[in-house]
């Protein structure tokens, strides 16, 4: 017999009758190995996919089937260790049966009585805010100290140690200590918080853990927020302008307005409050033409973002002392007059807290208020009176569509008299030596509200890179005196703008 290995072949000179013989071994032999052997892959719930491979070796190997050093013949394990799976390839149907068996029966959880100590660490919300929902879900096995601020601190920071005939667990990817005294007993477990840490502590068998991280992953994600750019403006009205922006327009094809009767007590003039959507590059253009003729002025123009759900609020505010009492004391000769004095915010406070749907609408309730000192009441305290215009409501707004709050609307009148002094006051002759003046002023409050849906971090990062590139504009614009540039705009950037370091500017 002589191997010819250039020829792949075997040369074989023999009797004729052994020549059948050898023709049906290299049959044998030479055949397909994939043909008859049988290959399963077998996904493991709780048991590491190595760990299984060496137990089921050494079961099969003890049973003697062919074993040659311990491991078994024509059985084949291999480990998927990313797939957290076992692949077994054998010839032998009955033998897959027999291995199937065996892997249902070792991949259980631990039947041992320790329990474990893991730790979650919160990747978007704030432990706080998960607690109540968690002692709402498991309300019979949450500890005596779930839900309050506990510190937790393990004294043994190693890997967990595999006592003797307990085979290792799934590994996780969260930190897990083995705590001290585990072997007398498990009960319910217990969710702990760590508000330090922003961290949920969980101590309990490794199937509880599982079931508490799936309820994790829904509550734990990257919460909705709401960008929402405001102008709040004050409209002088005259005959030529008799409600701040010409609504007829603005109830044109793309926009629809709205009348909601809401009287303001104690202004003798109100049409009430008008609200309507528009686009926002049409809406600011006839901002921007009142402005520059003189009868707009701009009060604030915030933008904040907005957690959903979560109250914001925006205070571009002074504090004005009142007087609320006096309490004269006779001491002496002398009296002594104490005031108890408050102080009240005047000026813009914004309050609003949005709500998104699935759809992407957004629900606002929106408070209002813009305030300011009119005069003085007089007498003897001389406290200041206060002219407020409030608007309260709550509206389903579609995104990136401009809001308009509008048709709030005040009117003062003031009369005053100059003269050559003294003279002017003499009754009936007076206005021979003097002049009286009337003007009455009439003014309507417009808040234009621009929200924006922000739902990862990618569009967060966008937006950061727009407002850079506004600021950027309105310096330059500034510099160049070019008059008032809308706030609002859909600025124009490639996807490629995202993956480029911004350039910055010095200040002017």
């Amino acid at each position: 017999m002589t191997e010819v290995p250039r020829a792949n072949m075997v040369l074989v000179v023999d009797t004729e009758g052994n020549m059948e013989k050898h023709a049906k071994l290299v049959e044998l032999f030479d055949a397909d190995a994939f043909r008859a052997a049988g290959v399963k892959m077998f996904p493991l719930k709780f048991l590491d996919p190595e760990e299984m491979a060496k137990t089921l070796e050494n079961i099969f190997g003890a049973l003697d089937f062919g074993a040659k050093g311990g491991k078994p013949s024509g059985i084949n394990f291999v480990p998927l260790e990313r797939m957290n799976t076992l692949l077994v390839v054998t010839a032998s149907p009955k033998t897959m049966e027999n291995i199937e068996r065996w892997i249902g029966e070792l991949d259980k959880e631990s039947s041992s009585t320790s329990r474990t100590v893991y730790m979650y660490r919160m990747k978007h919300g704030k432990v706080e805010d998960v607690m109540p929902i968690m002692n709402k879900l498991f309300p019979g096995k949450t500890g005596a100290g779930a839900g309050k601020p506990t510190e937790f601190k393990p004294k043994v920071a190693e890997p967990v140690i595999k006592p003797a005939g307990v085979f290792s667990r799934k590994k996780e990817q969260t930190a897990a200590v083995q705590e001290e005294g585990a072997m007398e007993g498990a009960g319910a477990f217990d969710i702990i918080m760590d508000e330090t840490n922003n961290s949920i502590i969980i101590r309990g068998s490794a199937s509880e853990y599982a079931a508490l991280m799936n309820v994790m992953k829904v509550i734990d994600v990257y919460p909705l927020q709401v960008l929402l750019e405001v102008l709040i403006a004050e409209v002088k009205l005259d005959d030529a302008l008799r409600l701040g922006v010409d609504w007829k327009y603005m109830s044109q094809s793309g926009s629809w307005t709205h009348d909601v009767s809401v009287g303001i007590p104690g202004l003798p003039v109100s049409q009430g409050l008008i609200y309507a959507f528009e686009k926002t590059d049409r809406l600011m253009g006839s901002v921007r033409a009142l402005a520059n003729d003189g009868k707009v002025s701009i009060l604030s123009s915030p933008i904040v973002i907005s957690t959903n759900g979560k109250k914001s609020k925006i205070e571009v505010a002074e504090q004005v002392p009142v007087t609320t009492g006096q309490v004269t004391n006779v001491a002496g000769t002398a009296d002594v007059i104490t005031e108890t004095v408050e102080y009240v915010d005047v000026g813009i406070i914004l309050n609003f807290t949005p709500y998104i749907n699935d759809e992407g609408l957004i629900t606002l309730e929106i408070d209002q208020n813009v305030s300011e000192v009119s005069g003085a009441s007089g007498g003897s305290v001389n406290n200041p009176i206060f002219l407020k215009r409030s608007i309260q409501t709550t509206l389903l707004a579609p995104q990136d569509r401009s809001l308009v709050l509008g048709g709030l609307i005040s009117e003062r009148r003031e009369r005053s008299r100059d003269g050559v002094p003294f003279l002017y006051k003499i009754p009936f002759i007076g206005w021979l030596f003097g002049t009286r003046n009337a003007s009455v002023s009439r003014t309507e409050l417009l808040i234009f509200i621009t929200p924006r849906v922000i739902e990862s971090v990618e569009e967060g990062t966008q937006l950061s890179l727009e407002f850079e590139d506004r600021v950027k504009e309105l310096k330059q614009r500034i510099s160049e005196s070019e008059g008032l540039k809308p706030l609002l705009r859909e600025p124009q950037r490639d996807d490629s703008s995202l993956l480029r370091e911004p350039k910055r500017e010095d200040s002017p």
